[in-house]
């Protein structure tokens, strides 16, 4: 079975603007960032000592988020940036070692209220994921159902995020942040889908018509108990008012075995080409988080991915993000 979502004639325009960036595009990281300003820590500091108080638990508060009034104005200013400027934030200043690891949940869910719609990642529900190394291999990643790149050491090749197609939703926003942070590498890469256009339309004109036409993705089994397999048919490109990408190398590899349909020519040709301009190092944005960080991401026009990383001998010091999937309000 498989789900089919409607194409978009080819873009033709070179695309303009502060979405189109590469990696020397940011002279300062404030471009790109904001930090917290005192207001804010303030009434979130009081919050927690709420918290400490009545000995909530981070299942209490996300049932009902303690609500950070202050944070209003600025979440207004980060949902532009994230919308129709560069396309992706780090949120900064959090003093982290004041809080517990549930603490600093408690405060990014309760931010993210004002953010958008928190949305459900898996069939468990949950909508605050971890993403720590589950001692998965990359050939797991590649060759077991159900593996993610989340629960592994390996680098992840830069792509978007999807929802569980049952859920009928739209992953507008992709918000990490940082409980620990790996003994080496585990750095974020960002890339814009404005960016890869323009070089595809300058250099790949035909090529770039391929990827206007669909393409099968895998569900990575997230299906319901007794559900038949399901793909998406989907193109990488579309265009509606901006541009918008939709793409995992492996999840289309893996959508065309579950299909069992051979990858054509086309296929190969464009992806090929694709993934030798996503590679290309100018274009790619390497971001390091610390601990207390959040990064939010425009699933639709920045790809992010990882590079690969060591982690602490002791469990207690593990690399350990947190993920929340956003849908914008309407």
């Amino acid at each position: 079975m498989k789900i089919s979502l409607e194409t978009t004639p080819v873009y033709q325009l070179m695309i303009a603007g502060s979405g189109a960036w590469s990696r020397n595009s940011f002279v300062e990281s404030n471009n790109w960032s904001y930090c917290l300003n005192p207001v804010i820590l303030n009434e979130i500091d009081n919050a927690v000592q709420e918290v400490r108080r009545n000995a909530k638990t981070l299942h209490n508060v996300m049932e009902k988020s303690f609500f950070i009034s202050s944070f209003k104005e600025a979440a207004i200013k980060v949902l532009q940036e994230l919308k129709t400027g560069c396309g992706f934030v780090v949120l900064q200043g959090l003093p982290a070692e004041k809080y517990t690891d549930d603490e600093i949940c408690m405060v990014y869910w309760s931010l993210s209220h004002l953010l958008g719609i928190r949305l459900v990642q898996n069939l468990q529900e949950d909508r605050l994921y971890s993403v720590f190394d589950k001692g998965y291999s990359q050939d797991d990643l590649a060759f077991k159902s159900g593996v993610r790149g989340t629960q592994t050491r390996a680098p992840l090749d830069l792509h978007t995020d999807s929802a569980p197609l049952f859920r009928n939703q739209s992953v507008d926003v992709v918000a990490m942040f940082v409980l620990r942070p790996a003994k080496s590498g585990g750095d974020s890469l960002l890339i814009s889908a404005q960016a890869l256009h323009n070089i595809i339309l300058e250099k790949f004109p035909k090529l770039l018509e391929r990827l206007y036409q669909p393409y099968y993705f895998d569900r990575r089994a997230e299906l319901q108990p007794g559900e038949s397999p399901i793909t998406l048919l989907a193109p990488i490109f579309s265009y509606q008012d901006y541009l918008r990408i939709r793409y995992s190398k492996i999840r289309i590899f893996k959508g065309y075995e579950a299909e069992g349909l051979p990858l054509d020519s086309s296929v190969t040709e464009s992806l090929e080409m694709l993934e030798s301009v996503i590679q290309q190092n100018h274009l790619i944005r390497n971001i390091q988080l610390n601990r207390g960080e959040m990064l939010l991401v425009n699933n639709h026009f920045v790809l992010h991915g990882r590079t690969a990383f060591e982690d602490d001998i002791h469990p207690e010091k593990k690399r350990h993000l947190m993920r929340i999937w956003l849908s914008f309000n309407p």
